[in-house]
């Protein structure tokens, strides 16, 4: 009798962004792994045009392809050479900025 392994989430890498899926996370780790560039980059474009799919109910199309690179190089933690369609190359730096802190007015009793 043939033995069935399973495999279960809490055994396999943890979703960096959960609302695009495992899946979209394995292929862009597929994609980390095409050697040859100009099939890693149409492959990398055809990911993106695959998470676009998933979240239709944005309009603005040109911010909205800025997120979806955003979101691919997030998920490929930044160590992935391809070039983004729209805008520059996203750096690991922007996710970790803090809002600058909002001075509050003087509490005034009344």
């Amino acid at each position: 009798m043939q033995q069935v392994e399973f495999i279960y989430n809490t055994q396999v890498e943890e979703l960096i962004i959960p609302e695009y899926g495992r899946n979209v996370q394995d292929l862009i780790t597929h994609c980390k792994e095409i050697e040859d560039p100009m099939m890693r980059q149409k492959f990398a474009e055809a990911v993106v045009d695959l998470m676009s799919i998933m979240t239709p109910h944005n309009r603005n199309m040109d911010e909205h392809r800025k997120k979806l690179w955003h979101h691919f190089f997030r998920i490929a933690k930044y160590d992935i050479d391809v070039n983004p369609l729209f805008g520059t190359k996203p750096v690991a730096d922007l996710d970790i900025l803090k809002p600058e802190r909002m001075e509050y007015p003087p509490f005034n009793d009344r």
